[in-house]
C-alpha cells in the first residue's frame, strides 16, 4: 500500500496474536524522484466493483517488450491480504502499454491502452474498467 500517496509502496503490518496487539507502518522513502517512478493500476469490472481478482496486468514498452506483469490477487497468503491496485516500479518515466487480460468461465478478454504516461498518474491510479 502507499499510504501517503507519494509513489513508493509502505508496508502496514498488525501484530494481533499478542496481548498487546498492535499496527506498525513502515514508510518507503526512496527519495522523490526514485518514488514517481511507479505506476499503480485499479482493475474493476463493469460495475466498477474490484471483483476482478485473476486479471493479468501487463506494461510494454514502446518496442513492445515485456516490461513487468502482475496479477490482480485477493492475498498473498496465511494472514494477509495484497494490496490493491497492483503497482509497478519503473525503470524510467517513458511511455509505456498497458495490457489487461480479464477471465472468466467463458472466455479471456483483453483491453489495451497504448502510450500511458506514468507521470500523470503520480500519487492516483490508472483505473481501467472491464468493456
Amino acid at each position: 500500500m502507499d499510504y501517503d500517496r507519494d509513489g513508493a509502496l509502505d508496508l502496514s503490518v498488525t501484530r494481533g496474536y499478542t496481548a498487546t496487539g498492535g499496527h506498525f507502518l513502515f514508510h518507503n522513502d526512496p527519495g522523490k524522484q526514485a518514488a514517481r517512478r511507479g505506476l499503480s493500476v485499479r482493475v474493476l469490472d463493469k460495475a466498477g466493483r474490484f471483483t476482478r481478482m485473476g486479471a493479468e496486468v501487463r506494461l510494454y514498452d514502446a518496442a513492445g517488450q515485456i516490461v513487468a506483469t502482475r496479477l490482480v490477487s485477493t492475498g498473498e497468503g496465511y494472514n494477509s491480504q495484497g494490496t490493491q491496485p497492483v503497482h509497478f516500479g519503473l525503470a524510467s518515466m517513458t511511455p509505456v502499454t498497458v495490457e489487461v487480460t480479464f477471465m472468466n468461465r467463458a472466455s479471456r478478454r483483453t483491453q489495451r491502452i497504448e502510450h500511458v504516461r506514468p507521470e500523470r498518474y503520480a500519487g492516483t491510479e490508472l483505473v481501467i474498467r472491464e468493456r
